[in-house]
């Protein structure tokens, strides 16, 4: 039987992705998920699924054999022969700025690296194939591969080096993982533009797409009756549900709300407090629309994502297009509204408007056309019945269609290919 090394660079239960890819490789493999955690990402034990894999938690702390990755990443730059590109489109912000993001990101990662290499080489862990989950684990799989001989799995979540949109930070984070893929045997991401971005930008391939789609609900949880329903009050219920973030759309959407009628639909707002949600709750008050016709919600548990947006009628995705990590971007909210049965009423990004139109699932508009997501949000409320035909929709796509079943055997061909 295969035995299958997955990292993580973070707590494992953030990601339903990760989860799930376990999940199907436990079937016919042995899997062990290491991974470092930091004090800030702590979970309730609840939020553990229960599953035929282990997971093995290891704290994150800084230690001096972060120096040693770091002197390993550059002579191993330096072999490969590769240059520093420049040229890279123009983002906002001092390249002062974005070279110090730059570096705090690789500090963190030679930090997390060192732990996850350190500590699989005690314990002596010789896996077949190590599978890791994102950029920030991937260089201590390099070193393991170079150092057993293992296959090499690398999962691109996203587009790494426009996490941040300031310049100077893709420079250095995209010179990063250049060097790195290299090493890579199989190349994993979510969407197929992507996936064409990522072979275009680092002359490798093929890069395979296996996009965000979580496995069907077994047992369907049931539908919950919480404040977001009280508060709606009959209206329309339009959710955002997620991490509150720059150049989500959100300002945007908040805008444009201003001028849809408040008394026929209702916009929930649900994620984690921070600066961004603090900023949003501001401008909502600020336009007078706080607590009247926007409401914003407390996390649930990434193991009740689904289940809780079943109580809203639309599942929102706004991101914008103009920063590439969005543009390419397969978000998680979309398969968890799809098997949530909501209508989408999303921004017009390639992978996500080609999902929704192909399953006919809801609507799509231009957030770079002033009034373009105001008219969407009326021609909802103007035909409930059109909504509830979304919403079906919806739920039957995500059934016949959009659910991991039908991409695990696609996987475990990538793992288990010699």
């Amino acid at each position: 039987m295969t035995s299958v090394l997955i990292l993580v660079p973070h707590e494992p239960t953030l990601d339903p992705r990760v989860h799930y890819t376990a999940a199907s490789l436990a079937r016919r493999c042995t899997v062990r998920v290491m991974a470092t955690v930091q004090q800030t990402e702590t979970r309730p034990g609840e939020n553990q699924p229960a599953a035929a894999y282990s997971t093995e938690r290891i704290p994150y702390r800084r230690e001096l054999g972060a120096v040693r990755m770091a002197m390993y990443f550059f002579a191993l730059w330096v072999r490969s022969g590769l240059r520093w590109r420049t040229g890279w489109p123009a983002l906002h912000g001092g390249i002062l700025r974005g070279l110090r993001l730059a570096l705090s990101v690789l500090r963190f990662t030679f930090h997390a690296n060192d732990l996850l290499y350190r500590e699989i080489v005690r314990r002596a862990v010789v896996p077949d194939t190590i599978y890791c989950h994102d950029l920030y684990c991937l260089q201590a799989g390099v070193m393991l591969k170079r150092r057993w001989g293992a296959r090499l799995v690398y999962d691109s979540h996203e587009y790494y080096p426009y996490r941040d949109p300031v310049r100077g930070f893709a420079t250095v984070i995209a010179a990063y993982e250049a060097v790195l893929v290299r090493e890579v045997d199989a190349y994993i991401t979510v969407s197929p533009p992507l996936a064409s971005e990522l072979e275009r930008v680092y002359g490798v391939g093929p890069v395979h797409t296996i996009p965000n789609v979580e496995p069907v609900p077994d047992p369907r949880p049931a539908i919950p009756v919480s404040a977001l329903s009280t508060l709606a009050d009959g209206r329309l219920r339009i959710l955002y549900q997620g991490t509150f973030a720059p150049g989500r759309g959100l300002e945007e959407v908040l805008r444009e709300w201003a001028t849809v009628d408040g008394t026929r639909s209702a916009l929930f707002l649900r994620g984690p407090r921070n600066e961004w949600r603090d900023r949003l709750e501001r401008l909502a008050e600020e336009l007078g629309l706080f607590g009247k016709s926007v409401y914003f919600l407390p996390p649930v548990l990434e193991k009740d994502l689904i289940g809780a947006a079943q109580e809203a009628d639309v599942g929102l995705i706004p991101y914008k297009g103009d920063l590439p990590s969005y543009r390419f971007a397969c978000p998680n909210k979309l398969s968890q509204y799809l098997h949530g049965g909501l209508a989408i009423l999303a921004n017009r990004i390639p992978y996500v408007e080609q999902v929704v139109t192909r399953g006919q699932v809801g609507l799509c508009y231009d957030v770079d056309e002033p009034g373009s997501f105001a008219r969407a949000v009326e021609d909802l409320i103007a035909d409930r019945r059109a909504v509830e035909r979304l919403r079906r929709n919806a739920a039957e796509f995500a059934e016949r269609e959009y659910r991991w079943e039908r991409y695990e055997n696609a996987l475990l061909a990538l793992v288990e290919a010699r």
